[in-house]
């Protein structure tokens, strides 16, 4: 075998073990000291049941709040159509009394033309 392809090969056998090894560097350096202890974190780790759960709680939150607010702009509308209705049998009052005092008015002005 040519001196340089064998020089290329063990390069990438070389190389390769580097890279796929787990090196710890504190322990490299410090070969004779105490290496730390490790801890361990407890992580809150949310589960596919947990996450779909928590993302319904938040959409019927949010219905509800939407409900709400159309709970709230129906019984406003509600309130000002009846204000509405109410205006408009007072002035239908009106009219009538005013038809009445003109026909009144009318029939003693043909009392006073005899």
């Amino acid at each position: 075998m040519n001196r340089s392809i064998l020089i290329v090969i063990c390069d990438f056998f070389l190389l390769s073990l580097l890279a796929y090894s787990n090196m710890d560097i504190n322990k490299v350096s410090q070969a004779g000291a105490q290496s730390a202890p490790k801890l361990n974190l407890s992580t809150n780790q949310v589960t596919a049941h947990q996450d779909l759960s928590d993302a319904m709680r938040l959409a019927l939150a949010e219905e509800q709040r939407v409900l709400n607010v159309e709970r709230t702009n129906r019984n406003a509308a509600e309130a000002e159509l009846a204000r509405t209705r109410q205006t408009v049998i007072e002035r239908e009052q009106q009219i009538t009394n005013v038809q009445s005092q003109l026909q009144s008015a009318e029939l003693q002005a043909a009392r006073l033309h005899e």
